[in-house]
């Protein structure tokens, strides 16, 4: 069996790098490699920066779009000729068994090669990329258009994975998606990594694990805390190091950042 994964749109293996991400989201990857013996392929958005973490990822092969197409300096040119990412790599979609997208933004390019080649298509969504849209206040031209690019995907694919009930609910209603084309697939923590301890635990300490967005919210962590005498231990990376870094400051809150 062969597996393709689409990469979330202007998405990269270095990116998942820098952001402390690689090493999760591959695991389940190699792991199931490990397992059933099947062929996994990524379809990544970036160029041949991304070929040096081929050894990383072991049997899973890379294929960073980038390599065999330009990348233009305009994002929208990017998005219109992403149609044509399922020519420049017909010959390994056409063996294909099954087709993924490891998110909704992007599903598009996915939805075109199960057409093309008439695969399979799973459809997964970390959060239901609509709602999420509109809850970062995103513009009116854009929930438009992220509105179409989720019920394209969504009602093209042959199964959907949500992680929660709540996005399950928003699918069927908002997208009419049948229940039964719906599984929630709740996401997982590495459990040899962390679990329960017989240390004695800590006091007046707060252990915040994530990424350092916007939707992680550490921001307000930090606020809440600022009159407290209450540390936190932060491990996780992101585009708000620095900005997170100087509300820190600013607040006077006692926050560590653990190496990973």
């Amino acid at each position: 069996m062969r597996a393709v994964l689409f990469f979330t749109f202007d998405v990269s293996i270095e990116l998942w790098a820098k952001t402390g991400l690689l090493h999760r989201e591959v695991r389940i990857y190699q792991e199931l490699i490990r397992r059933y013996d099947i062929e996994v392929q990524f379809i990544t958005y970036g160029g041949e920066s991304d070929e040096k973490w081929s050894e990383f990822l072991g049997d899973i092969q890379l294929l960073p779009v980038y390599a065999r197409m330009t990348k233009r300096q305009n994002k929208v040119l990017n998005i219109l000729q992403s149609v044509f990412i399922p020519w420049f790599f017909r010959n390994e979609l056409k063996n294909a068994d099954v087709l993924k997208t490891n998110q909704i933004w992007g599903g598009w390019v996915a939805v075109i090669s199960k057409w093309i080649f008439n695969k399979p298509l799973i459809a997964r969504c970390g959060n239901e990329f609509y709602d999420f849209s509109k809850k970062q206040n995103g513009s009116r031209k854009f929930l438009i258009f992220a509105y179409f690019v989720s019920k394209l995907t969504y009602s093209q694919a042959d199964c959907v994975h949500v992680a929660s009930t709540r996005d399950k609910r928003l699918v069927h209603e908002v997208f009419k998606i049948p229940h039964k084309r719906i599984d929630v697939r709740s996401n997982w923590i590495e459990s040899k990594i962390f679990y329960q301890m017989n240390n004695k635990r800590s006091t007046n300490k707060v252990l915040f694990v994530g990424r350092l967005t916007p939707q992680k919210n550490l921001s307000i962590l930090i606020d809440a805390l600022k009159f407290s005498d209450i540390s936190v231990d932060v491990l996780g990376h992101g585009e708000l190091y620095s900005e997170i870094k100087d509300q820190i400051k600013k607040n006077n809150v006692n926050v560590k950042f653990l190496k990973t």
